[in-house]
């Protein structure tokens, strides 16, 4: 499968040797034009859950990149469920953007359990996380979306 981005078109799934190795530690960061830097998305393994936090600012690509290189960390497991940790986050995607990220995730389903839970601290975040929730529907996925990261973690059920 390829997908265009600005008269380009790639692979939007690198096979393992393509990858390079993992780092351990706090996620990269990137510099940013004015100075700073912000945070990529990252990934964390918390019980039969993948954690991804997203960070201020993201692309697909971005999130594609960190959830590949979790799907060849020893801790992951088949099957898992996926916790998205937006919270802090300023991203504001398009709705293309999120049919896109819906469509790209259940691709994966192969790897993971389907259930995912969406963590956002403002309304507009809970309002695409809810749109993006729609779109997941049409592809098979179940997507909750959640103020609070204890009800989400609960929401997730551990497989029997």
């Amino acid at each position: 499968m390829t997908r265009a981005h600005a008269g380009s078109t790639e692979s939007w799934w690198r096979r393992p040797t393509d990858l390079g190795p993992t780092h351990a530690g706090p996620p990269p960061t990137l510099p940013h034009r004015l100075g700073y830097s912000r945070r990529l998305p990252s990934f964390d393994f918390a019980s039969h859950i993948l954690v991804l936090t997203t960070g201020e600012t993201f692309t697909t690509n971005e999130l594609v990149d960190v959830v590949q290189t979790a799907l060849l960390d020893d801790r992951f497991r088949p099957g898992m469920d996926l916790l998205f940790d937006n919270r802090g986050s300023k991203e504001r995607a398009s709705s293309d953007d999120l049919r896109e990220r819906a469509q790209l995730f259940a691709e994966l389903r192969h790897h993971l359990s389907g259930r995912c839970a969406v963590v956002v601290d403002d309304q507009i975040h809970f309002d695409l996380a809810k749109m993006a929730a729609n779109y997941g529907k049409l592809h098979g996925l179940e997507i909750s979306v959640f103020w609070d990261l204890d009800e989400a973690i609960e929401c997730l059920p551990r497989a029997s």
